[in-house]
């Protein structure tokens, strides 16, 4: 029975270091060909046991994401007109996505959508403006 010399823990027999404190106990280190090398505790960065690597994000993807909403959006109350700066941010986002290489079919969804709400939106505003002037206009009534 024999105590490291750095700490006082009892060391185990045959024990070349001390397992608290890591000091040589003077104990000869057997030399074993067959001996397993020794393994990291840790895996290496990036390595997955489970073969999965999630998918990488195009860049752009959250502009993409948001274009795409709001074209949505902005379609469905395009019969609104004063939603129309919901299809100019849309378009914005669509394009400020593309710019940053984002390809995907979100971003090219958004500024169809958004560019379609846009349309529509301004022949409604256009239809409600010219209504509202024939009424307002007195020779409408005489």
């Amino acid at each position: 029975m024999s105590f490291c010399n750095g700490c006082g823990t009892q060391l185990e027999a045959n024990a070349a270091f001390c397992s608290k404190c890591g000091k040589t106990s003077g104990a000869s280190v057997p030399n074993n060909a067959n001996a397993a090398p020794p393994q990291q505790p840790y895996p290496p960065y990036g390595y997955n046991p489970h073969g999965y690597y999630p998918p990488v994000q195009q860049p752009g993807h959250g502009l993409a994401v948001g274009s795409m909403v709001l074209g949505i959006v902005s379609l469905i109350f395009s019969w609104f007109p004063y939603l129309i700066p919901l299809s100019i941010v849309g378009t914005v986002l669509a394009v400020v996505a593309m710019k940053q290489g984002n390809k995907g079919g979100m971003a090219i969804a958004g500024l169809i959508c958004s560019l379609i709400a846009l349309i529509i939106s301004a022949i409604v505003l256009i239809v409600i403006i010219s209504t509202i002037n024939r009424f307002t206009n007195p020779s409408f009534w005489w």
